[in-house]
């Protein structure tokens, strides 16, 4: 989707025919240094698990490698939940699946060779998510039925947060609201004129206000449907993006 925060976004197909038929997308990554660089998986048992995209999707690759039991997918290959992209050089390439957390750095069509990480700590517990925070080289993942794990990498320089993040130290509370949100955001010079914008699930903004000064409570959201909505924080110098629950 391009322009999803504008008033007509764009939505664009960009399946192929290689994906599974009837497939379930568990997962997207994109590579936070090259937009057009995209990680996909299916969690379908019997099926082609995992696709790559080095042109946002135009075309794809087939990338399951000896995570696939035969080369059509069927056989006893694991589920694979999640997906995730470390923008190192070269990239490392994590999958979540029903038998554990695997890598590679390189990615070799149907020959690409993942390995398992943590055999002796996460071993083939089923990984439902992985997140990666590049400026620190955090990578976090979430299991069923054993917790979080977390391990580091070397961090990626020009990747999330630089010297000074102010948009780190911004807040927008409660994240689940019903008539008002709080915004608190660091005084710094330059950042006279903050808008915030509320967006709804289809890109539709819904609300949008100038945020004069460090703390100000916005009021009147109770005319909204409940769900899911994004807000965006925006001045010269940080944007910062969440997502928060009316109820």
């Amino acid at each position: 989707m391009d322009d999803c925060y504008g008033a007509n976004p764009i939505k664009t197909a960009i399946s192929t025919t290689a994906f599974p038929t009837n497939g379930y997308v568990s997962s997207i990554a994109v590579n936070d240094l090259n937009p057009d660089e995209v990680l996909l998986s299916f969690s379908n048992y019997n099926k082609l698990s995992l696709f790559h995209s080095m042109d946002a999707g135009l075309t794809w690759t087939e990338v399951g490698g000896n995570l696939e039991e035969n080369p059509d997918g069927t056989g006893s290959g694991p589920g694979v939940y999640a997906v995730e992209i470390y923008p190192s050089t070269p990239a490392q390439y994590f999958v979540g699946t029903s038998a554990g957390l695997f890598s590679t750095t390189t990615l070799n069509g149907t020959n690409t060779i993942w390995e398992m990480e943590g055999a002796n700590t996460l071993g083939n517990v089923i990984i439902n998510q992985i997140q990666a925070r590049p400026y620190d080289g955090l990578v976090a993942v979430a299991t069923h039925g054993s917790g979080m794990w977390s391990t580091q990498l070397e961090p990626v320089i020009g990747v999330g947060i630089s010297q000074k993040d102010w948009a780190s130290e911004v807040r927008v509370y409660p994240t689940a609201f019903h008539d008002f949100l709080n915004i608190s955001i660091p005084q710094h010079p330059g950042n006279t004129k903050t808008t915030f914008k509320l967006f709804d699930v289809n890109g539709k903004c819904v609300r949008q206000e100038l945020v004069l000064g460090a703390h100000v409570q916005i009021s009147s959201f109770n005319h909204l449907t409940n769900g899911m909505y994004i807000y965006t924080i925006e001045n010269s110098q940080f944007k910062k993006t969440g997502k928060i629950i009316h109820e």
